[in-house]
């Protein structure tokens, strides 16, 4: 959120809960377009194209959640995410 340059490295957030959850997510503060992927066992199971700005709250079934802003991933693909903490 209020992120309006991503040339510093950043490459997206990965949302990880501890369960399978329905999660949701909006787009309010978020000033550049990102796709959401929510994740079961790092296969893709719901694809969303969020929207800069938008209140539209979107939920579905995830353990994990991706949001990036180029991929460009497809329902049932499997990935591999690397985490690292930015501090």
């Amino acid at each position: 959120m209020n992120i309006t340059d991503l040339s510093k490295g950043f490459v997206g957030m990965l949302f990880i809960f501890n369960t399978t959850k329905n999660p949701c997510f909006w787009m309010k503060n978020t000033m550049l377009p990102l796709h959401q992927y929510w994740l079961v066992n790092n296969t893709i199971v719901h694809t969303w194209n969020g929207t800069p700005y938008s209140i539209n709250i979107i939920c579905s079934r995830g353990d994990a959640v991706l949001e990036a802003p180029d991929l460009i991933l497809r329902d049932g693909q499997k990935i591999s995410v690397k985490a690292t903490n930015f501090s």
